[in-house]
């Protein structure tokens, strides 16, 4: 499976770039990254599993990114927790409004 992410430009250094990158691809289930003309192109193997995708919405909240592209994970991966309005990117996944990670 590929997603397709915002890339955090402008990176404040190129640290901060490196440690994007880092820990993306030490997202387990993430296989490759590739720079695409519209962001990030993600590519997921089927192995993905919640506490992936928990690893996944932490890293896109750090960096303020638009998280949207991660309903259809959401929806089948926990149901129960996933579909929790009280969890802090609850909003930022399912509402219509972007809501912006701390950065």
């Amino acid at each position: 499976m590929k997603i397709v992410i915002q890339e955090p430009v402008p990176y404040y250094a190129q640290l901060d770039e490196d440690h994007f990158f880092h820990w993306l691809q030490q997202i387990k289930g993430v296989t490759d990254v590739t720079r695409v003309n519209h962001g990030l192109e993600v590519t997921i193997d089927g192995d993905f599993e919640a506490e992936n995708l928990f690893d996944l919405i932490a890293l896109m909240t750090r960096y303020g990114l638009d998280m949207k592209c991660l309903r259809p994970y959401c929806l089948t991966v926990d149901k129960t927790y996933f579909a929790d309005p009280q969890a802090y990117w609850f909003d930022a996944v399912f509402k219509d409004s972007k809501k912006r990670g701390s950065r």
